[in-house]
């Protein structure tokens, strides 16, 4: 009875082991046209099963940024890496870059972006293509130039209280920017496009706390692969402490919502007649157009309402909060620059004088200073996307089902593209000079149809924040150049030491 509970026991393992083995095979023999065609592409050297797991795992955020820059500078254009079986690609060439964002087979963002939905859900960041492409076309006309001249008032205001927050710090030596400027952003943001006022400035930002933890848990469990795995995380601590923190965050937005669409079913009592309303967007915020969708049918469902109210406050307030800090940085380290552009300024408006739409086209030297901060400083630094087909990219074709990384921090910063790369150089962005550039060497803002939306709207208020600020103030850093800068990952890149200038009062 033993022997032949034995022979069972050895049977039933012998065919446990065949099942495994058979599909092992089957599973390789099945991706054998990604094998073949990664082979044809450069990357560093692998172990077996891991891949080059062991370059990211358990890496501090700031390590991580380094060995994806090391990988870039050492396998130019284009390199493959392996996180486990998963074959990322990266891409810095710009033509490779122009060729895949613009591929219908390239516009699915990669796996990864899951743990953003958490909070976000199907907003147009994280969205799968179809319903990007629907609520796209849908949300476009919100950011038509008339609505967002129409915004610059509101622009101003909010930095006439940023510009006392931070005239109360003059003279007290190095400041990190970051709390203040999200502060501001969440102000702007929901007063702009939500078209509600909160207060975050004067009253406490806790949304932005939310957001900064909210970031840093999704990085985590990213680059700490057992904490992709579902049931892993559910055992863990982290999974409470997020649902806690994306609770209070969509509470936050939630009320922006419910607010906002009671008022609007009260100025529209006798507009909405069951019939769709007439396409009038002028004036209108953006919550304002996404609330008359809704009522127009089955256009945009109130959970795709909700998802891009949660996106447009998270990445709108800290994309350009940062980009903002970057600025303030630069021109703290370049004095020279920061006198042309006060010299700009006073010509344009005096001393007094507040922004007006009209008035921002005119700061054409400020707006290249912009541009250069944006090369050196892409808050996005990194996009990624996953290949549906093949995609020939004419000297190499890179392999359905792989997820490439388009490096744009890389690219930004590539020698071939940008004599002197790490000069600060606003005059690079000289008509004559742009013009001797591949137009995908420069992409802060994405590019292809799935760039990001926001690129005037964040331009505009840049433009009247520094207009605003540096008639009030002289900005100073200890910085005396773009090479002493570390940065992090924190889904966008941040320094190390954070957005630390001093400012004194202009004299």
């Amino acid at each position: 009875m033993d022997i032949t509970s034995s022979n069972i026991t050895s049977s039933l393992m012998l065919s446990l082991l065949t099942v495994f083995v058979l599909w092992i095979v089957k599973y390789h023999w099945s991706r054998r046209r990604l094998y073949e065609l990664a082979s044809k592409i450069p990357g560093p050297p692998g172990y077996p099963i891991v891949g080059n797991g062991f370059d990211w795992m358990g890496r501090s955020t700031k390590d991580l940024f380094r060995t994806g820059i090391k990988y870039c500078v050492d396998y130019p254009n284009v390199m493959k890496y392996w996180l486990g079986p998963k074959l990322m690609i990266a891409v810095t060439k710009p033509e490779y870059l122009q060729i895949i964002m613009n591929h219908p087979d390239c516009l699915e963002k990669d796996s990864s972006y899951r743990f953003l939905k958490k909070y976000v859900g199907n907003g147009l960041i994280s969205a799968p293509v179809q319903i990007w492409k629907k609520n796209r076309k849908l949300i476009q006309p919100t950011f038509r130039q008339k609505i967002l001249d129409s915004f610059v008032v509101v622009f101003v205001e909010h930095t006439k209280t940023l510009t006392d927050i931070m005239m109360k710090h003059a003279g007290t030596g190095e400041v990190d920017m970051a709390s203040f400027l999200n502060a501001f952003m969440i102000d702007l943001v929901c007063e702009t496009s939500m078209g509600l006022k909160t207060g975050a400035q004067t009253t406490g930002n806790r949304f932005g706390e939310l957001l900064d933890e909210f970031m840093r848990i999704c990085l985590f469990r990213i680059t700490h692969f057992w904490y992709s795995n579902k049931y892993i995380y559910r055992l863990s601590k982290y999974k409470h402490f997020l649902d806690s923190i994306v609770s209070e965050m969509k509470s936050f937005a939630n009320k922006i919502l419910v607010e906002k669409r009671d008022l609007f079913q009260e100025n529209n009592k006798m507009l909405i007649t069951g019939d769709i309303i007439e396409d009038d967007t002028k004036g209108k915020s953006f919550l304002d157009h996404l609330l008359q969708l809704s009522y127009e049918g089955t256009r945009l469902s109130e959970k795709e309402v909700a998802d891009e109210v949660n996106t447009f406050l998270a990445a709108g307030s800290e994309t350009t909060a940062g980009a903002l800090g970057y600025a303030f940085m630069s021109l703290g380290m370049f004095p020279d620059i920061q006198q042309k552009i006060y010299e700009e300024v006073i010509d344009i408006l005096g001393t007094d004088r507040d922004v007006t739409d009209e008035d921002l086209p005119r700061m054409q030297y400020m707006e290249r200073f912009l541009k250069e901060v944006l090369r050196l400083f892409p808050l996005v630094s990194f996009i990624l996307r996953c290949t549906t087909a093949d995609i020939d990219l004419g000297d190499v074709i890179l392999p359905k089902d792989s997820c490439l990384a388009l490096t744009i921090f890389a690219t930004h910063r590539c020698p071939e593209y940008w004599k002197d790369p790490l000069k600060f150089n606003p005059d690079r962005f000289l008509p004559k000079e742009v013009v001797k550039r591949h137009p995908y060497c420069y992409l802060p803002f994405s590019g292809g149809p799935r760039n990001c939306i926001g690129l005037k709207y964040a331009t505009m208020i840049m433009k009247t924040v520094i207009a605003t600020l540096v008639r009030k103030v002289v900005f100073k850093s200890e910085y005396k150049s773009i090479e002493e800068i570390e940065f992090r990952i924190h889904i966008v890149i941040r320094p190390v030491d954070g957005y630390k200038v001093s400012v004194e009062l202009r004299k």
